[in-house]
């Protein structure tokens, strides 16, 4: 068995194939069908997760055991940071991801690793309330084998922990480790309630719930749908605000019976290459192919995540200028969770410059998704704003060598002639008619506005499907 501090690994690449709605059992299916909550309003959230810093080999991060870099005295370092440098551009949630527990209450509850935490997750919690921010935490699926084992009572019944899980034991998520929970079994819910009551009662604002299948690279036969829609009952319940997120790659076929319950899921494998960079270009190209699966299945409040914006601190990043911009240009047409991983105490200029950029702020926060027009190593993504008449589109170059990247207005739903306008220099790039090529560097990206001299009466994919 490992323990959730163990639990995340690295992942191969690419998405798993589509998983059919016959892999989850019809009970299930009934239980996601019914939806208890509509749609949230609130945008994609801004903030800043640990995870990047916690998996680089770099000495002074990482290094060789991630687990133990995420410590108070570090979070609430970024918190000030973010506070300070990010805080008016609207970045709010903190993300302490895996390795925070070292153990486990007598309910069979994770708590923080009294070493690093020593004044537990309450006291860190307070902290960044007190600078305006929120707190979130990573969890995955399933019962710790030895918690239930040492006899665990469920808080507030008589029911041993033991007796709701499967027996024979099944893993519960794709990366194994924990017990399967049976959700037939009295007591189950209740758990799943004593769980999310005990973070919401330390001040926890956000869990990320990890290794979730249909999706995360399998096994895809394990169906986290029941714990899904448990935690989604229990934060109902527990009388504060949770955002819960599902991780990672999400199945596409599976999104549609999450959406009921969550705020967004991940929709690829990690942007860390886990080695001496935050991030690497092959992690950030691959998104742009296996977001297309994805398209239509996100908006109104359940928003598609592609992990963590590691743009804001240069060769750290692993990145070149070009990349950096290409990277928090997609982000914000695909109105993705704006949070960085990066160091936020050695932030540079220019990442500052993206991670604040107010038009790729108001995008991404707009809930207007662009949609794929133009595939390959040339490719355009755009949406169109009805109520201003102008459309938004990005012309990416993923090619390894400088290229034209040509946009075609009909792909975009309009013909003629229009005004166009570089979105992140904010420069008049004159008018165009029916076409409009630009030569971009390898991996460089153009943000364009175009507003049409005579602009179609509708586009059927605004990006608003959900």
């Amino acid at each position: 068995m490992i323990s959730i501090s163990q639990s995340r690994r690295l992942r191969p690449r690419g998405i798993g194939a589509a998983v059919s709605a016959g892999l989850l059992a019809t009970s299930t299916l009934a239980l996601l069908a019914a939806g208890t909550r509509p749609a949230l309003a609130d945008p994609p959230i801004m903030g800043w997760s640990s995870w990047t810093l916690q998996a680089t080999k770099l000495p002074a991060y990482g290094g060789t055991s991630g687990m133990t870099w995420a410590t108070e005295a570090r979070i609430q370092e970024q918190s000030v940071t973010m506070k300070r440098v990010l805080g008016r551009a609207g970045f709010t949630y903190i993300n302490l991801d895996s390795g925070w527990s070292s153990g486990q209450d007598k309910n069979g509850r994770r708590i923080a690793d009294p070493a690093r935490f020593p004044g537990g997750l309450k006291r860190l919690a307070d902290f960044v309330h007190a600078r305006g921010q929120k707190l979130g935490l990573y969890l995955v699926p399933g019962v710790l084998q030895k918690d239930a084992d040492d006899g665990a009572v469920i808080a507030g019944t008589d029911i041993k922990l033991q007796s709701i899980l499967f027996h024979p034991a099944r893993q519960a998520n794709s990366f194994g480790g924990t017990s399967q929970i049976d959700y037939s079994q009295p007591g189950s819910q209740e758990y799943i309630d004593s769980v999310v009551a005990l973070y919401a009662s330390w001040g926890i604002d956000f869990i990320k719930l990890d290794g979730v299948t249909p999706g995360s690279q399998g096994p895809n036969t394990i169906d986290c749908g029941p714990e899904v829609r448990a935690y989604h009952l229990a934060i109902k319940k527990c009388g504060r605000p949770i955002k819960l997120v599902l991780s990672w790659a999400i199945a596409p076929d599976a999104t549609d019976r999450f959406a009921p319950y969550v705020d967004a899921w991940r929709t690829d494998w990690d942007i860390e290459p886990y080695d001496k960079t935050l991030t690497a270009w092959p992690n950030l190209a691959s998104r742009f192919k296996d977001l297309v699966a994805y398209q239509g299945k996100s908006g109104k409040g359940v928003w598609n995540d592609l992990d963590s914006l590691d743009c804001g601190c240069g060769a750290l990043d692993g990145l070149t200028d070009d990349e950096r911009d290409t990277m928090a240009t997609f982000w914000a047409l695909e109105c993705s969770n704006w949070y960085t991983g990066d160091d936020l105490t050695r932030l540079d200029e220019h990442g500052i410059w993206l991670l604040t950029h107010p038009a790729l702020i108001a995008q991404d926060q707009s809930g207007n998704i662009a949609f794929q027009k133009q595939g390959g190593d040339l490719q355009v993504w755009a949406n169109y704003d009805a109520k201003k008449k102008v459309y938004l589109a990005g012309l990416f170059n993923l090619s390894g060598a400088t290229a034209t990247v040509t946009c075609d207005f009909a792909s975009l739903g309009f013909s003629g002639e229009a005004s166009l306008t570089g979105v992140l220099k904010n420069v008049d790039l004159g008018k165009a008619t029916d076409t409009y090529s630009v030569s971009l560097p390898s991996h460089g990206s153009l943000l364009l506005r175009i507003k049409p001299k005579n602009p179609a009466p509708a586009v059927a994919d605004s990006g608003k499907a959900r």
